[in-house]
């Protein structure tokens, strides 16, 4: 077996985990003996492929009861090996048993492209620190300095690289909390002038963008910060509203351990699948918002938490979505999607209507989309599709050994870049009694 056949075996069992806890001898004569007592399996795959193949008298060991890729049986790996035996549909193989036709490492390698960099990180920390450090210690503001910390999706590592400015740079967002000792009694446009003062420091600080509606813009050659005056109570932070002249309730922390947690129970894919469904919405923009924390609320309600191939998860995250909110949407009506820091508070109030049915929309478009990825039968075809969704930057090529550097996905790992087929006899080195 060669050329492009060859290829797609290989996409296949880059899929595959090998833990090989025991081993099925293959040979032109048959199953000789098998450690886990499942003799009829073995020979009933032995009689599907024939005898006289030259590939089976190899004598070739395949670890094939560890196959962690959902749907996939013994009874597939005999449809597998059906194929390559006659020669035949051999770009259909990736199908066979629920295997998805474009391979796990190639989102797990937009994944470790879309990441931000380790430059970009460095240079966040060193730009967030530099602020807190100023805040801290600035003479006319030290005794207002209680204490600081991030928020945002730098904090809840759940951003994605940053856009390119104008001026060629990959500056990230980051958003840091300044915990002080105003007072709700204190005008919010007070609190924010005054902090204002304090970064500028006479000149010779740092030069402040804009005064936000309850924050301080400053941008930095390192990072474009969002400086935000809180006032702690006892279950959580006041924020000033400089639009309205009051106080609000806010808990950043308590968005942050909710994200820990997600992540948790999607067995590590939750921020993976944050960061794809971002990124989407980067390719494929529908308007300002729903962004940031919304996103990864709607992936935390309606992505399969099971599913551990990232383009069967994503295809299903967003018909799920569209399933839950596209009737709504067609009625002129935005459903209330409760903040997981405040019950009473609807993460939803900042989107329009309009902007909401302009997402659902596009959601419903990419849904078909991306559900046609999943079931094409050609892998060209497949990644074309999936191409429209995530953009140029989805590889019609996996770089392997990109794909495994990337840390941030809990799956099967693609088998190491150079695997190939034996050309002599594979046996073990103390073959068990009985084999040949």
């Amino acid at each position: 077996m060669a050329g492009p056949g060859r290829k797609l075996v290989l996409d296949l069992l880059g899929q595959v985990r090998f833990h090989v806890p025991y081993l099925f001898f293959f040979s032109g004569e048959g199953v000789k003996e098998d450690s886990s007592g499942q003799h009829k399996a073995a020979d009933d795959m032995r009689r599907k492929c024939g005898r006289q193949r030259s590939w089976l008298v190899w004598r070739w060991m395949l670890p094939i009861n560890c196959l962690e890729i959902s749907g996939f049986s013994l009874k597939s790996l005999v449809q597998v090996l059906e194929c390559l035996r006659d020669d035949r549909d051999i770009e259909r193989i990736a199908n066979i048993g629920g295997l998805m036709p474009v391979p796990q490492a190639r989102f797990t390698e937009l994944l470790a492209d879309i990441e931000p960099s380790a430059t970009t990180k460095s240079r966040a920390s060193g730009g967030h620190s530099g602020i807190r450090e100023h805040l801290r210690t600035q003479e006319q503001f030290k005794n207002r300095y209680v204490s600081s910390f991030l928020s945002g999706s730098y904090a809840r590592s759940t951003s994605i690289r940053p856009r390119t400015s104008a001026d060629g740079q990959e500056r990230p967002d980051v958003d840091i909390i300044i915990v002080t000792n105003f007072s709700t009694s204190d005008h919010p446009d007070d609190v924010l002038n005054e902090v204002c003062r304090a970064l500028e420091d006479g000149g010779e600080g740092y030069e402040v963008e804009r005064i936000n509606k309850r924050s301080v813009r400053v941008e930095t050659w390192q990072a474009d910060m969002d400086i935000v005056p809180v006032v702690q109570t006892w279950n959580g932070y006041m924020i000033p509203d400089r639009d309205n002249g009051t106080w609000k309730f806010t808990n950043p922390p308590v968005h942050t351990s909710w994200s820990a947690e997600q992540n948790e129970r999607f067995g590590g894919r939750f921020k993976p699948l944050v960061k794809l469904f971002k990124w989407w919405r980067r390719i494929n923009p529908s308007g300002r918002r729903p962004k940031g924390f919304v996103l990864e609320k709607l992936v935390s309600l309606h992505a399969p938490i099971s599913q551990t191939h990232y383009g069967e998860a994503f295809a299903q995250l967003l018909k799920n979505i569209y399933d839950a909110y596209g009737y709504l949407a067609a009625m002129d009506q935005k459903p209330f999607i409760a903040d997981p820091a405040d019950q009473s508070n609807d993460i939803l109030g900042k989107v329009t209507l309009a902007q909401w049915k302009d997402f659902v929309e596009k959601v419903r478009v990419y849904a078909d989309i991306a559900r046609r990825a999943q079931v094409a039968e050609d892998m060209e075809e497949a990644t074309r599709q999936w191409r429209r969704v995530f953009g140029d930057r989805f590889k019609a090529t996996a770089n392997v050994a990109k794909a495994a550097a990337y840390g941030g996905f809990a799956t099967a790992a693609p088998v190491a870049a150079g695997y190939t087929f034996p050309n002599a006899m594979a046996a073990p080195a103390n073959k068990p009694r009985g084999f040949a």
